[in-house]
């Protein structure tokens, strides 16, 4: 009996180091794998910047001049703050010569201001511009949240916190200026087919 128990050990004893040189082999093997996978994610990593730099390169430059530059000068002075002709230029990136006749066009529908006061960006007391509507936030809200998106009003208003009777002015006036398009489509803010606006 006393063999047999020896014998039970000594091979519990062999099975079990076989088991552990099975583990070992896997851990190498697991090991092995783990650093193929991390040199494959480094390399994607890299190849994903360099794409990104490159495509920076490749993307075309802002186009200035457009009909759109009445609207980001409208953004410029939507909140309130008076500015210079020079720094509406600066803000909205076109020429500074542009600046009056882009101002001309906001005054055909919005009420403007030009008086002779420090300007809220540079500090200098010269004409500056600033637009005179109790509203002019909405504006900016509305103007903000659907540059470069189609929304629905639903989630415009949910967005801005504006009601929808107001955004519906807001675009009323803003149409006489700048190109307000409305078209059936998927909302970029709630991904459903409905009535969307956007400015172009």
């Amino acid at each position: 009996m006393k063999a047999a128990l020896e014998e039970a050990e000594s091979f519990d004893l062999r099975s079990g180091i076989r088991e552990s040189h099975r583990r070992f082999q896997n851990t190498r093997l697991l090991l092995a794998t783990t650093a193929r996978l991390r040199a494959d994610i480094t390399a994607l990593v890299e190849q994903s910047t360099s794409l990104i730099r490159q495509s920076r390169r490749l993307a075309p430059y802002p186009i200035q001049g457009g009909s759109d530059d009445v609207g980001i000068v409208i953004g410029a002075l939507a909140g309130g703050a008076a500015m210079c002709a020079d720094c509406i230029a600066r803000k909205a990136e076109i020429p500074v010569v542009e600046i009056p006749s882009l101002i001309e066009r906001v005054r055909e529908v919005f009420c403007m201001q030009s008086p002779y006061v420090p300007c809220a960006v540079c500090l200098t007391t010269r004409k500056v511009y600033r637009m005179h509507d109790p509203g002019a936030s909405d504006l900016r809200l509305v103007m903000v949240a659907v540059w470069n998106r189609r929304m629905c009003l639903t989630c415009l208003s949910a967005r801005t916190g504006i009601p929808i009777a107001r955004i519906e002015e807001i675009f009323a006036v803003l149409g006489r200026v700048v190109p307000v398009t409305r078209s059936a489509s998927d909302c970029d803010g709630c991904s459903t087919p409905r009535d969307v606006v956007a400015l172009v």
